[in-house]
């Protein structure tokens, strides 16, 4: 299970010294407290039954009153894959529309290729390079408009889609089961990702891996959700 809270710094410092990327950086707390010092912050850190394994730390570095940065975000090398990065960055984005920032912004290095990659399938667009002179530490800035967003999210394997549909045996009783969220007809209804787990019968971290598939019809409106109809199409495709 996968907790989301806003920390201090010494909750933070726990999970920096095992992301592999900050090696170079192994800083005291003064370093974090004196960048965002006197500025709008948000500090969190994602735990992975209990045990901290990603964080955050966001603050309101340009002071243009629409603009909040994410300065620093890592997750713990043993916790990859989870699923934990999306639910941090969903969370700093809920937290920044209601304080009523419209854009989030970030800026990663040329060869954290993962962290390029994730951004990208989550709505970021370039929006300047800070060259150096070894091209690989080149610095990107990113952004997203964070104010009407509603986005398809981009691993599950083969074997995990068999791996579901097995443990479920029945489809058809999936089926009648997704019927029972429908409040009238015709409605437009939208599951949680939170029931998914009880509803399918299966591990958070499959339900954390089918909502990072790149084909699974995940929607994004406060926290992911995937729409009822299109949830039911998804697995009938895949019983086929």
């Amino acid at each position: 299970m996968i907790e989301i809270k806003e920390v201090n710094i010494e909750e933070v410092l726990k999970v920096h010294r095992n992301i592999p990327e900050f090696y170079e950086l192994i800083p005291k707390k003064d370093y974090f407290e004196n960048r965002y010092k006197r500025r709008e912050k948000l500090i969190i850190v994602a735990y992975y039954n209990g045990i901290p394994a990603g964080y955050i730390i966001g603050y309101d570095k340009f002071q243009d009153n629409k603009s909040f940065y994410c300065w620093m975000a890592g997750v713990d090398v043993n916790y990859r894959r989870l699923g934990i990065l999306t639910q941090l960055m969903n969370y700093q984005t809920n937290w920044a529309k209601t304080k009523g920032y419209c854009i989030l912004k970030i800026k990663t290095r040329n060869n954290r290729r993962e962290m390029l990659s994730f951004l990208i399938r989550n709505g970021f667009y370039f929006t300047d390079i800070e060259t150096k002179e070894n091209i690989k530490d080149n610095r990107i800035n990113l952004q997203k408009d964070i104010v009407s967003e509603i986005q398809n999210t981009q691993i599950i394997t083969t074997n995990d889609i068999k791996e579901l549909i097995e443990s479920t045996k029945d489809i058809k009783n999936i089926l009648m089961q997704l019927l029972n969220f429908e409040k009238e007809k015709n409605e437009i209804t939208l599951i949680p990702r939170k029931d998914m787990k009880s509803l399918l019968n299966c591990s958070d971290i499959t339900v954390a891996k089918m909502f990072n598939r790149e084909d699974f019809p995940a929607i994004m409106i406060g926290e992911h959700k995937v729409e009822k109809s299109a949830l039911k199409k998804w697995l009938q495709d895949r019983r086929v």
